[in-house]
C-alpha cells in the first residue's frame, strides 16, 4: 500500500513539473509572438532561440525556426521603408471586403465556391476577379495537399475554357497564395502569400512578366508598411494612377474584420532607413496621415520628402534632356563637317562653315547648362544619401520636366460591387501527355519523342550497342531515349533534368539497376556539350533569373562621393545608390546588377577614374 501511494505521489509530482514546464514554454512563446507582432524582432529571436534550445518537439521546432526566419526577414525589410500617404480607410467583414473596393469594374467578382473552386472557401474567403472583356482569369484554389495556389484559365470561346493551369514555380510556395490581381497593363501580378520571403502572416508581393522566358518572375515583397506582421491579403494600383488599395487585418483584434486603405499612389516612393521602433509601430498602423472625408477637399501638395522626390525627378529629366540636346548638337556638327568635305562649291562651303561655327557656339551654352543641371542632381542625390538611399528612377528617354500642379485634390469612394452572374464553363479536357519524369517501372518505357528540348538538359548515358536494346535489357528505366549514331550503333540515355544536381541525385539508382558505368551527359538545344560547360551555363542562368545579384561597393568617402565619381555612376547605370555605416566606416553600394559582368564593368570604370576601395560582392535573393 505504501509503495502504491509513493508511486502516485511521484506521478503527480512529474505531472506537476511537466505542466509547469509547458506553462513556462507557452508563456515564452506568447511573449515572443507579441514582440514579433510589435516589430521587436531581435528581442523575439532571443526568446525563440532559447525555447528552441530546450524543445524536443519536432513540430514545435519547425514552427520556431519559421518564426526566427520571419523575424530575420523583418529586420531586413525594415532596413529601408516608405511612408505612404493614407487618404481614407474603412473596415468591412472579412468575407465581404472585396465587394467594397473602388477602382475596379462593376460586376467583376465571382463568389466562391464557383466553377473554378469546388471546395470550401479559404478562411479569408476566396473570390475570383473577372473583369469584363478579359480572356484570361487568375484565381486562387487549393491543390491536392490543401495549399492554395494561383491558377490561370483562358477562355477559348463563349462557353469553352481551357484546362486550368497552375502558375510557375516562382509563384507557387509551400504556403497559400491568395487574391491575385493584374495591373492595368497586365505586366505586374500582385498577390498575398504566407509561404514566400516575409515577416509573418500573409505578406504582399509583386511578380513582373518576363517577355524572354514568357513566365512570371521571382516575386518581390512589397516591403514595409504594405507588408506587416498582420495578414495583408490584397493590393492593387487603380487604373487611373491615383490610388493604391490595400486590405489588411492589422486594424482588427480577432481577424474578423478587414480594413481597406486607400493610399496616394506614388510611382517612385522615397525609402528611408527605419531604426526607431515607436516610429515603425506608428507607420504600420497606417493612420498617421489619414484625412477625414470633410478635410479631403483641403488636401494640398505638401513640401515633404515626396515633393523632394518629385523635384529630383524633374532635375534628372532636365539633365537627361540637356544630354540629348548636347548629343544631337555633336551629331549635327559631324554631319556638317562630313558635308563640308564633300562639297566643292565655295559658296556652299562658306555657308556650311558658318553653320558649324553656330553649332559650336550653341554647344558651349548647352554644355554649361548641362553641367549646372548635373550639379543640381548631384546635390539632390547627396541629400538623399544622407537619409540612406537614392530610389531608382525609371524615366523614359523622351520624358521632359512637367509643371507641378499648384494644388492636388484627392478623393476616394468605396463602391459596393455586385457579384457577376454565374458563367457557363465547359473545360476542355486535354489528351494525356507522355510523362517525361524519371521513373523505375516494372517494364522499361521508351520516350514518345526522342527529340531533346530546345534548352539546357542533362541525361544519364546508359550504353552504346551494336543492336537495338530490348525493354528487358533497360531494367525498368523510364523514359529511355534511343539515338542511332552515324556509325550505325545505338546510343541509350535516360531522363531529362534541368540541373546537374537533379541528374546526380538519380545516378546511383541507375548504376544499381545494372549500369555500373553510367555517367551524366549534357545537351544544349539538342547538341551535345561538355558537362563542365553545361554547369557554367546553368550557373550564369541562375544568376540572371534572380538567384544571385551583384552590387559595387565604394569605401573611403566619409565626406561624400566626389562629383566626378557620382557623375560616372549615374552615366553608366540606373541603379540604386545607398549609404551605410559599418563599424564607423562609410560604405556606398550601387546595385543590384543581375549580371556580374555589369557590376565588373562599373567597377573597372570607377577604378580607372581613381575611385577608392572598390569591390564587387554577390547578394542572394
Amino acid at each position: 500500500m505504501r509503495n502504491k501511494v509513493s508511486k502516485i505521489i511521484i506521478l503527480l509530482t512529474l505531472l506537476s513539473v511537466s505542466e509547469g514546464v509547458f506553462s513556462q514554454e507557452k508563456k515564452g512563446m506568447d511573449e515572443a509572438a507579441a514582440l514579433h507582432r510589435e516589430y521587436k524582432f531581435e528581442e523575439a529571436i532571443k526568446i525563440y532561440n532559447s525555447i528552441l534550445a530546450e524543445s524536443s518537439d519536432s513540430a514545435q521546432r519547425i514552427k520556431l525556426e519559421e518564426s526566427i526566419i520571419q523575424c530575420e526577414n523583418g529586420i531586413s525589410l525594415l532596413q529601408y521603408a516608405v511612408t505612404p500617404n493614407v487618404i481614407v480607410k474603412k473596415q468591412f467583414p472579412t468575407n465581404k471586403f472585396y465587394l467594397h473596393i473602388s477602382g475596379t469594374e462593376d460586376k467583376a467578382w465571382l463568389p466562391a465556391p464557383n466553377p473554378m473552386v469546388s471546395s470550401a472557401p479559404h478562411r479569408y474567403y476566396n473570390a475570383v476577379y473577372f473583369p469584363s472583356g478579359s480572356k484570361t482569369v487568375y484565381y486562387s484554389a487549393p491543390d491536392n495537399s490543401g495549399s492554395w495556389n494561383i491558377y490561370q484559365i483562358t477562355q477559348i470561346s463563349d462557353t469553352l475554357w481551357a484546362e486550368p493551369k497552375i502558375l510557375g514555380e516562382n509563384i507557387t510556395s509551400s504556403g497559400d497564395e491568395l487574391f491575385p490581381m493584374l495591373s492595368a497593363d497586365g505586366k505586374d501580378l500582385y498577390f498575398a502569400s504566407n509561404g514566400h520571403y516575409g515577416m509573418g502572416g500573409f505578406d504582399l508581393y509583386v511578380s513582373h512578366w518576363d517577355e524572354d522566358s514568357q513566365d512570371w518572375g521571382i516575386p518581390e515583397n512589397l516591403g514595409f508598411p504594405y507588408s506587416s506582421t498582420a495578414d495583408d491579403i490584397f493590393f492593387i494600383n487603380t487604373p487611373d494612377g491615383q490610388f493604391s488599395v490595400l486590405a489588411s487585418t492589422r486594424g482588427s483584434a480577432n481577424g474578423e474584420e478587414m480594413t481597406v486603405y486607400a493610399l496616394e499612389y506614388t510611382p517612385t516612393p522615397i525609402k528611408r532607413e527605419m531604426t526607431d521602433i515607436a516610429e515603425i509601430q506608428k507607420i504600420a498602423k497606417l493612420n498617421s496621415s489619414i484625412l477625414t472625408l470633410e478635410k479631403r477637399e483641403e488636401i494640398k501638395e505638401v513640401k515633404n520628402e515626396e515633393e523632394g522626390m518629385s523635384e529630383y525627378a524633374q532635375l534628372v529629366a532636365n539633365m537627361r534632356s540637356l544630354r540629348r540636346e548636347m548629343e544631337e548638337n555633336i551629331s549635327q556638327q559631324d554631319e556638317n563637317r562630313l558635308l563640308y568635305e564633300r562639297v566643292t562649291n565655295e559658296d556652299d562651303r562658306e555657308y556650311i562653315k558658318k553653320v558649324i561655327t553656330n553649332l559650336e557656339t550653341q554647344a558651349i551654352d548647352i554644355r554649361d547648362r548641362f553641367e549646372k543641371a548635373t550639379a543640381l542632381v548631384q546635390a539632390a542625390e547627396m541629400e538623399f544619401l544622407a537619409k540612406g538611399i537614392i530610389p531608382q528612377l525609371r524615366l523614359q528617354e523622351d520624358e521632359t520636366p512637367k509643371e507641378k500642379p499648384a494644388e492636388k485634390v484627392l478623393s476616394y469612394q468605396f463602391a459596393n460591387h455586385s457579384y457577376r452572374e454565374a458563367i457557363e464553363m465547359n473545360i476542355e479536357v486535354p489528351v494525356p501527355e507522355f510523362d517525361y519524369s524519371f521513373k523505375i517501372l516494372d517494364e522499361a518505357q521508351f520516350a514518345e519523342d526522342n527529340t531533346l528540348p530546345d534548352r539546357l538538359v542533362y541525361q544519364i548515358q546508359l550504353m552504346v550497342v551494336s543492336k537495338k536494346a530490348s525493354k528487358k535489357a533497360l531494367k525498368g528505366l523510364s523514359p529511355v531515349f534511343e539515338l542511332k549514331q552515324p556509325s550505325g550503333k545505338y546510343l541509350y540515355t535516360v531522363g531529362l533534368w534541368g540541373t546537374h544536381a537533379e541528374a546526380l541525385k538519380y545516378l546511383n539508382q541507375v548504376r544499381k539497376r545494372g549500369f555500373p558505368k553510367a555517367y551524366i551527359v549534357a545537351f544544349n538545344k539538342g547538341k551535345s556539350i561538355s558537362v563542365k560547360n553545361a554547369r557554367i551555363m546553368e550557373r550564369d542562368k541562375g544568376a540572371q533569373q534572380g538567384n544571385l545579384s551583384y552590387q559595387v561597393l565604394l569605401q573611403g568617402y566619409p565626406e561624400g562621393i566626389p562629383s566626378g565619381i557620382l557623375t560616372a555612376i549615374r552615366g553608366a547605370c540606373d541603379k540604386d545608390l545607398a549609404k551605410s555605416i559599418v563599424n564607423g566606416q562609410t560604405i556606398y553600394m550601387v546595385g543590384p546588377f543581375s549580371k556580374k559582368e555589369e557590376a565588373d564593368n562599373l567597377k573597372n570604370l570607377l577604378f580607372n577614374l581613381g575611385a577608392e576601395g572598390i569591390s564587387v560582392e554577390s547578394i542572394k535573393k
